[in-house]
């Protein structure tokens, strides 16, 4: 696994651990492994094994393949170009509901 893989899949736990409301301490207790293994994991030092991950999902209730769901965690610099991107690629009418959605989450 790539540093950046492991670096955004650790944000990306990191992420659903603080969402399903549960702390490190919690969650590496439902785990079976230390605390601050998961903060490494969590900080992109360490990396999880398959049979971890696999845990991870099935106590988050989620499907593994979220868990690399990550594009959204990217820097706001990678995230302005996807958006751009997407933009090109859309005809007017897409843009101009874009342009709405954005508006109104910014008003």
């Amino acid at each position: 696994m790539s540093d950046k893989l492991t670096n955004s899949l650790g944000k990306r736990i990191k992420e659903l651990r603080k969402k399903a409301n549960l702390t490190q301490d919690k969650f590496s207790e439902f785990l079976g492994i230390d605390s601050k293994h998961l903060s490494r994991i969590e900080c992109g030092k360490n990396q999880p094994s398959l049979s971890l991950i696999k845990k991870i999902s099935t106590i988050l209730n989620i499907e593994i393949a979220q868990l690399f769901e990550v594009s959204h965690l990217d820097n706001k610099k990678v995230i302005i170009a996807n958006i751009n991107s997407i933009l090109n690629e859309s005809n007017e009418e897409e843009v101009r509901l874009f342009y709405k959605i954005l508006k109104s989450i910014k008003n």
